[in-house]
C-alpha cells in the first residue's frame, strides 16, 4: 500500500506540475538561460544571452533568476517568448536584473529586428550614469519582415539617475515606415530617463496600448530637461504615430508628459494620474491630419507647470476632447495662472471641454496663445477654481473669441456666423436673448450690450 502511495504522488506530480521556474527544471521544448549565463553580478553574459536567444526562436527562453551584466545590444530576429524570474524597480527587488555595462551609449541592450507576436516578461533593465544606455527595448522595421503585435508584461526599466536615454523606441529601419505597430504594454514601469519613456518613431507605429504603465522621468529632469518627455510620437523622421494610454500613473518630465506629432489616428488618455510634469500635452508637427485626440477621467496635478502656466498647448486639425478631468490640483500654487491653449498651427483648430475641473486663478483658463486667431473652444458645464466657477451649460465660444469675451464671469456669447436673425428669443446655437448692433452675435439668457461693440455684452 505505501509503494501504491509513493507511486501515486510521482504520476501526479508529472500530472499536475507546479508552474515553470528559472531553476533547473524546463518544461519541455523551453530554453534554460542557466545552461549559457551565470547572472552573477560579475560575469559578462551578453554571449551567452544571445546564443540562448538564437537557439530559442519560435520558442520560450527562461532568463535565470539574478544580476546578468549585459556589455552590447541582443538581436532578436524571430518570433520569441522570454520570461524572466520578476521585475522590480531595481536589482533588490527584481528576480531577473539585466544591468547593461557596455561602453556604447547610442545602441539598444534589445533589438527586436522585424519581429512579430512575440512576449517579454518579469526582468528589469537597468543602467547607471556611469554605464549610460540609449535604449532599453527597440523594435526596428526590416525589409522584407512585419514587425507588431508584440507584448511586454512587468517589464521594468531603472536608468537609476541619468542613465537611460529611452525606454522603448520604435523605429523605422530598412523595412521603412511600415507596421511596427499594435504592441501591448501591460504593467510596465520606465524610471529614471531622460529623453522618453516611450518613443513611437514612425507615422504607422499605430494602435499601440499601454494599460496600468507607468513613466517617471529622472528625478530632477522638469528643472533641467526642456526635452523629457513620457511618451511621444514626434522623435523619428516619420512622426504621427498613435496610441491608447489606459490607467496608469506619469510624472517627473521636464518638456511634457505627452510631445505629440500630428497622429494617422485617435489618441486616447483615460483614468490616469499625473504630477510634477512642467506641461500636460503638448502638440507639434504637420498640421493637416485630423485624427482626434481625447483625454478623459485623469489628473493633471500641475505642481511643477512651467512658469508660463500652460498646461495643455494644441495646435493640430483634429478635435482634442477634454471629458471629466482634474487638471491642476486645489491649492497647488504652480497651477495659479493654469491655461489650456490652443496654439497657432493649423488653420482650423477645435477644442471641446465637457465637466472638467480646472484649478487656475485665470477666470476662464481655455484660451488661445501665441496670436492664433481660428481657434474654437466648446465649453459645457467646466468649474474653474480660485474660486469654482461653474460655466453656464449653454456656453458656445468660438472664433476669436476664448480670450477677448469669454473670461468668466463675464458673459459669454456665441459667433454663429451666418445665422442674423432671431425670431422670437430662439436662436440657433439654442441661446435665448438678443442680437448684437452687427447681427451676427447671439448673447445667452442674462446678458445685455454695453456698446456697440459685438464684444460688449455682460451678465445683467
Amino acid at each position: 500500500m505505501r509503494k501504491f502511495f509513493f507511486v501515486f504522488l510521482l504520476c501526479s506530480g508529472q500530472a499536475f506540475a507546479a508552474p515553470p521556474s528559472t531553476g533547473t527544471v524546463t518544461p519541455v521544448g523551453w530554453v534554460n538561460g542557466t545552461r549559457y549565463m551565470k547572472c552573477d553580478g560579475v560575469t559578462d553574459d551578453t554571449t551567452g544571452l544571445q546564443n540562448a536567444v538564437n537557439d530559442a526562436a519560435n520558442g520560450t527562453l527562461m532568463l535565470p533568476k539574478g544580476i546578468c551584466n549585459i556589455s552590447a545590444t541582443i538581436v532578436i530576429t524571430s518570433t520569441i517568448h522570454i520570461i524572466g524570474a520578476g521585475g522590480g524597480s531595481n536589482q533588490l527587488f527584481a528576480g531577473t536584473t539585466l544591468e547593461w555595462v557596455g561602453a556604447s551609449t547610442t545602441t539598444p541592450m534589445i533589438d527586436l529586428q522585424g519581429v512579430r507576436d512575440a512576449s517579454f516578461q518579469d526582468f528589469l533593465i537597468e543602467t547607471t550614469s556611469a554605464n549610460p544606455l540609449a535604449i532599453g527595448i527597440q523594435s526596428t522595421t526590416i525589409s522584407g519582415k512585419q514587425s507588431g503585435k508584440d507584448q511586454f508584461y512587468r517589464i521594468f526599466m531603472n536608468g537609476t539617475s541619468t542613465g537611460l536615454g529611452k525606454g522603448y523606441a520604435f523605429v523605422v529601419g530598412s523595412g521603412g515606415d511600415n507596421n511596427n505597430d499594435q504592441a501591448t504594454f501591460i504593467d510596465n514601469i520606465i524610471a529614471n530617463y531622460t529623453i522618453a519613456g516611450w518613443s513611437f518613431e514612425g507615422g504607422e507605429s499605430q494602435n499601440h496600448k499601454m494599460i496600468n504603465c507607468s513613466f517617471l522621468g529622472w528625478n530632477a529632469g522638469h528643472a533641467t530637461l526642456p526635452n523629457q518627455y513620457g511618451v511621444t510620437t514626434i522623435l523619428g523622421a516619420s512622426n504621427g504615430g498613435n496610441f491608447a494610454w489606459i490607467g496608469g500613473y506619469g510624472c517627473c518630465n521636464g518638456g511634457a508628459d505627452f510631445f505629440l506629432g500630428a497622429p494617422r489616428n485617435t489618441i486616447s488618455i483615460e483614468n490616469a494620474d499625473f504630477e510634477s510634469s512642467d506641461r500636460f500635452l503638448v502638440t507639434t508637427g504637420s498640421t493637416g491630419n485630423a485624427w482626434p485626440i481625447l483625454i478623459e477621467a485623469t489628473r493633471w496635478a500641475g505642481n511643477a507647470l512651467d512658469s508660463d502656466g500652460i498646461a495643455i498647448n494644441y495646435g493640430l486639425a483634429g478635435t482634442l476632447t477634454l471629458i471629466g478631468n482634474l487638471i491642476g490640483d486645489a491649492g497647488v500654487t504652480d497651477s495659479a495662472a493654469l491655461q489650456i491653449g490652443l496654439a497657432s498651427g493649423a488653420t482650423h483648430i477645435a477644442a471641446v471641454a465637457i465637466g472638467n475641473w480646472v484649478n487656475t486663478s485665470l477666470a476662464n483658463p481655455f484660451t488661445q496663445l501665441f496670436g492664433n486667431t481660428t481657434g474654437v473652444w466648446t465649453l459645457l458645464g467646466n468649474k474653474v477654481g480660485y474660486p469654482t466657477i461653474t460655466q453656464p451649460l449653454n456656453t458656445l465660444m468660438s472664433n476669436q473669441q476664448a480670450v477677448t469675451i469669454a473670461n468668466l464671469p463675464a458673459c459669454n456669447i456665441g459667433s454663429v456666423g451666418a445665422h442674423a436673425s432671431v425670431s422670437n428669443g430662439q436662436t440657433s446655437p439654442p441661446f435665448n436673448g438678443a442680437v448684437s448692433t452687427t447681427g451676427a452675435v447671439y448673447a445667452p439668457v442674462g446678458c445685455v450690450q454695453t456698446g456697440a461693440s459685438s464684444y460688449g455684452w455682460v451678465y445683467q
